[in-house]
């Protein structure tokens, strides 16, 4: 897998795991949608992430970015993340929503 697809991996992981909490957990999502992967020029280790996602707690998601749209939905969202190697595993680590 390449690095870009490490990261779309990993940021998929994480919506589902927001999708499957309980009804009234923080950050609680319905679904989500098209996520993409972008690579930042003269930054090896760092990915531009946009996705959509349909809110169950606006609260939580709204603040920052992406434009709220029907039934919840929640497009645009955007995020910058830094991808780290460390022996057997990757992780991924949010930057913010801008540099």
């Amino acid at each position: 897998m390449t690095d870009k697809e490490i990261v779309y991996t990993i940021v998929k992981q994480e919506l589902s795991y927001h999708k499957n909490k309980s009804l009234f957990a923080n950050g609680k999502i319905f679904d989500y949608k098209d996520i993409s992967v972008y690579s930042v020029p003269n930054e090896p280790t760092i990915y531009s992430v946009v996705f959509s996602i349909q809110s169950g707690d606006n609260d939580f998601w709204l603040p920052g970015n992406g434009t709220k749209q029907e039934n919840n939905w929640i497009i645009n969202k955007s995020n910058y993340m830094q991808l780290i190697k460390e022996k057997d595993y990757y992780r991924l680590i949010s930057i913010g929503t801008g540099l």
